[in-house]
């Protein structure tokens, strides 16, 4: 496996970090005087973490280490299997979980089951499996695409990053259409559930590096200090737009993190700053047991992006029962709980699946590598 393979797998493991603080923050609102500097960590510095997944896996599909000129001609239908098949168990399972609690059994009946399985509604983290498998519905045209935009990645790149920010500042803010139709109605509204088009760029730049990787390799360590200084830059952008709304405008948390978002203009800057920084960083030699954590956190980090709402939901219990408050402390706590029970937890499907291989295969879409073998 290749240093440049490596960095972008600790990527993996850092950006399902960021989710879980992402997610966490959310949490901590319950608090009335959470503190606005921990949420800032948690909801705006971890913002580049759902988006860089598709840099990610784009790298993993268009990545060629024999530097093979063949293309993606036809639909990937083996990688859609990978991410239908626990997309659709995961959802039955949060499905089942919330008619078990709520004993509310609406969600099953259509046409409401049809929208919480179109649109990933099951669970507030699905809908990132709904966008990758239209990501890779799309395959051959987007291979089409990344050839063009690899022949002069920093012009085509640099246009693509403009429509990008455009259409995204639309699309968020302003693109607020009346219709009555009931089902173009769910459309629009979920529309950032399922529209590509939102995180076409990231997802090309993920392309475009893996087909390029060896210049980009190169390139990456003479342009270190202009790197670094981008990732910076648009952190402070991100922080600085945080909290000039907060402390300048009176947004609420809650206001502030759905306006400064991944989506936004400076979250679209910040998610490519932080992922060619990322992949500069990481390339180089860390220590041992850094190493080591971010080799955990990357193999074991899909089922943990998929299994953490059950675990987030089971300590907001015991949060409520002895009625803590979500103070700095117990929200740092709350996060590393999440993210340690979590990983357990994978390690026991992970060892149940060798005796049973359909467990794997319905909740990673992966069957174990020594009955695959077999």
């Amino acid at each position: 496996m290749s240093q440049r393979i490596v960095a972008i797998e600790h990527i993996r493991g850092l950006a399902m970090l960021g989710v879980i603080g992402i997610h966490t923050g959310a949490w901590s609102l319950s608090n009335p005087d959470v503190n606005i500097h921990l949420f800032a960590l948690f909801e705006i510095v971890s913002r580049f973490s759902v988006p860089i997944f598709f840099f990610i896996t784009a790298f993993g599909i268009f990545y060629q280490p024999d530097q093979r000129s063949e293309g993606l001609t036809s639909i990937p239908f083996s990688r859609i299997r990978a991410v239908f098949i626990p997309y659709l168990s995961w959802s039955l399972l949060y499905m089942a979980s919330y008619t078990f609690f709520y004993d509310d059994t609406t969600i099953w009946q259509l046409p409401k089951l049809s929208e919480y399985l179109l649109f990933g509604l099951a669970s507030y983290q699905l809908y990132f499996l709904v966008i990758l498998l239209v990501f890779l519905l799309c395959l051959p045209l987007l291979w089409l695409l990344a050839v063009w935009l690899a022949a002069r990645p920093l012009s085509r790149l640099t246009g693509l990053l403009i429509l990008q920010i455009l259409f995204n500042a639309y699309s968020s803010y302003s693109f607020k259409p009346t219709v009555s139709d009931y089902w173009l109605k769910l459309l629009i509204e979920y529309r950032l559930n399922y529209w590509l088009l939102h995180y076409l760029w990231i997802f090309m730049l993920g392309a475009v590096f893996a087909l390029r990787h060896l210049q980009w390799q190169d390139e990456l360590k003479q342009w270190q200090a202009t790197v670094r200084g981008c990732f910076w830059g648009s952190l402070t952008l991100m922080l600085g737009s945080y909290y000039f709304v907060v402390l300048g405008l009176g947004f609420s948390l809650e206001r502030a993190a759905f306006t400064i978002h991944q989506l936004s203009p400076m979250g679209v800057i910040y998610t490519g700053a932080a992922a060619l920084y990322l992949s500069q960083v990481l390339a180089n030699p860390q220590p041992p047991a850094v190493t080591q954590l971010l080799n955990i956190l990357a193999k074991h980090s899909f089922f943990i992006y998929l299994v953490h709402p059950f675990v987030m939901s089971g300590l907001s219990e015991v949060v409520t029962n002895y009625q803590l408050v979500m103070t700095v402390p117990i929200s740092l706590l709350f996060f590393s709980a999440t993210v340690v029970i979590s990983l357990i937890l994978s390690y026991a499907v992970l060892r149940l699946s060798q005796q049973f291989p359909a467990v794997s295969l319905l909740l990673t879409g992966k069957v174990p590598r020594q009955r695959a073998q077999e």
